[in-house]
Order: C-alpha cells, then structure tokens, then sequence
C-alpha cells in the first residue's frame, strides 16, 4: 500500500479512536498509548477493539487480555482500595496486575495486515507506565 494510502487508513484508525475516547479533543497521533492518553480502558477498550476488527475486517484472534483491566477486576480493586499498599505488593511478588500499552501504531500494524499481531512490548505495572512519553 502507498503513502496515500496508509495515510488514509491511518485517518480511519484515529477517526474511531477519538469515537471511543472519553477525552476525544486530546491529540492522537501513531504514538498514542489508548489506555493512558486517552482513558480508553475495560469495556471501553474491549469496544473499541470490537468495532476496530469490524471496521477494518481484521482478524483478531490473537488479541488478549494483555492489554485492558475487565470491570470486575477494576470492581474487586476499588473495594479493596483500603489495602491498597498490601495490593500494590503482593502484585509486585506475582507479576499480576501488569498491561501492556496499546498505541494507536499497533492498530494501523494490524488494519494495514488484516490481522492481530502482539508487539513485542513488555507488560507494566501501573506505576510503570508512561504518559506522553514521561513517567508518571
């Protein structure tokens, strides 16, 4: 595909990106991470990942739950928001708890080769994870 028309798929990407996003007036370009720079998460993310493989007739089997927190976890952590150091812990010992970062970048990969494909990215912690480029 030429320049022209990775550029309109790009156009396409960001289009239902900033459809999904609660914050749509915020910049997106390729290095937008969906979670973090525009609170794109849990349900919202599932959605969004939904309407993209849709939109763009790309398969996603290989698409995990790397990438976005699901409700109940978000619902179980709130109510134990108290123990929230004790949390923050424990997830440190097990490895649980980590994302990985989703930019806009690995949606055009995968609308430009009609599938799915895990960018080889290391999970974080919350702690860890980068708005913008800098860390939190």
């Amino acid at each position: 595909m030429g320049d022209q028309g990775t550029s309109d798929v790009q156009d396409r990407v960001i289009a239902l990106v900033r459809k999904h996003a609660p914050f749509p007036d915020r910049p997106i370009n390729s290095e937008t991470v969906i979670q973090i720079d525009l609170g794109i998460e849990w349900d919202d993310g599932y959605e969004l990942i939904a309407d993209f493989g849709a939109e763009f007739n790309c398969d996603l089997s290989a698409f995990d739950d790397r990438y976005f927190w699901d409700e109940l976890s978000i619902s179980w952590g709130m109510a134990l928001l108290p123990l929230t150091p004790i949390a923050w812990a424990v997830m440190k010992v097990t490895g649980k708890g980590r994302k990985v970062d989703l930019t806009v970048q690995d949606l055009l990969n995968a609308a430009l080769s009609g599938r799915w494909q895990n960018p080889d990215r290391s999970a974080k912690f919350p702690w860890e994870r980068r708005v913008s480029g800098r860390k939190h």
